[in-house]
């Protein structure tokens, strides 16, 4: 199984996911205040990390200016996944990664 800290950026990028506004750009201070109303305590400068990585992933984008501010890009389909939590997303982040080696479409349909 997986380590606590891999569970916990997990749980943070997935809350960070969440929180990204479609509409206006919201800054760092404005993440690292939402993660900590629902106890998490995390630097600005690891809040500026997982957004990076994730803009790697998702279709984020940033204004690049020293304080970003970032927002889902505009052709960005909605991100939500009803009764999805940071507990259900890390099983599928184990199934992806321990069942990576099969064809993806063949585990698809066994979880459907």
């Amino acid at each position: 199984m997986g380590s606590s800290k891999s569970y916990e950026t997990l749980k943070r990028q997935w809350l960070l996911l969440n929180r990204m506004p479609h509409r206006g750009r919201k800054g760092t201070k404005y993440f690292q205040q939402a993660l900590g109303e629902m106890g998490l305590d995390v630097s600005l400068r690891t809040i500026q990390r997982d957004l990076k990585e994730l803009s790697r992933q998702f279709p984020l984008v940033s204004d690049d200016e020293r304080i970003s501010g970032w927002k889902w890009a505009e052709d960005a389909a909605v991100f939500d996944i009803p009764g999805m939590d940071p507990h259900a997303a890390l099983a599928f982040k184990m199934i992806d990664l321990h069942l990576g080696w099969m064809n993806r479409q063949h585990y698809r349909q066994i979880l459907n």
